[in-house]
């Protein structure tokens, strides 16, 4: 039981939905002591490229047929180990991106809502995520106790301060409370005035 999303969702907590997020954040999301371990490895890797290189250096300075094929051997695994580095140093800065992005988003828990993301719709290039936006306005709408209230929204709409009715209003014109007020004073004043003048002229 996902006891923290319990907490953030109080009577709207069901077991589908604990089992629902559960089930996407084992298939999604990156554990931090998954994610130190990849960027430990990420360490070993660069290390064995850098130790290679050295390799390769020094084995350019012989000049001997058979260890041509050496030299190409150590270059296609030197490119191997770079291709595997740069994919995993992608993974972690994409990962990281979603987590930082979800934070400027204002959601309650990240784990919960990132477990919620459709990566497969989501790039990630020069640094820069495309198609999270739209994720998001979606999750918002749709579940918007998983994000913070923005403070800074309109006020409620329908209520007006006091003192906001127009002089127009206030004087009986156009529509309004003061308008409304000024046809029921009309309304009764209006025929009081009408019968004593007509009781002078009898």
């Amino acid at each position: 039981m996902l006891e923290w999303l319990k907490t953030i969702l109080g009577e709207a907590y069901t077991d589908d939905i604990d089992k629902k997020v559960s089930d996407e954040i084992g298939k999604n999301f990156v554990a931090r002591a998954d994610f130190n371990a990849k960027s430990e490895e990420v360490k070993n890797l660069n290390a064995q490229l850098s130790e290679r290189d050295k390799q390769l250096e020094g084995l350019k300075k012989v000049d001997a047929e058979g260890l041509q094929q050496q030299i190409k051997t150590l270059q296609d695994e030197n490119k191997r180990t770079k291709d595997t580095y740069d994919e995993q140093l992608n993974k972690i800065k994409f990962e990281h991106a979603i987590d930082t992005a979800l934070t400027g988003a204002k959601a309650r828990n990240t784990k919960a809502v990132s477990a919620l993301l459709d990566r497969e719709t989501i790039t990630f290039k020069d640094g820069k995520l495309s198609g999270l936006d739209e994720q998001l306005k979606t999750l918002k709408k749709d579940n918007a106790y998983l994000f913070e209230e923005d403070k800074t929204s309109d006020p409620v709409k329908g209520v007006k301060p006091l003192g906001g009715l127009t002089p127009q209003q206030n004087n009986g014109g156009g529509s309004g409370l003061g308008a409304s007020y000024a046809q029921r004073y009309n309304s009764r004043h209006g025929a009081t005035q009408t019968n004593s003048q007509n009781n002078k002229e009898e």
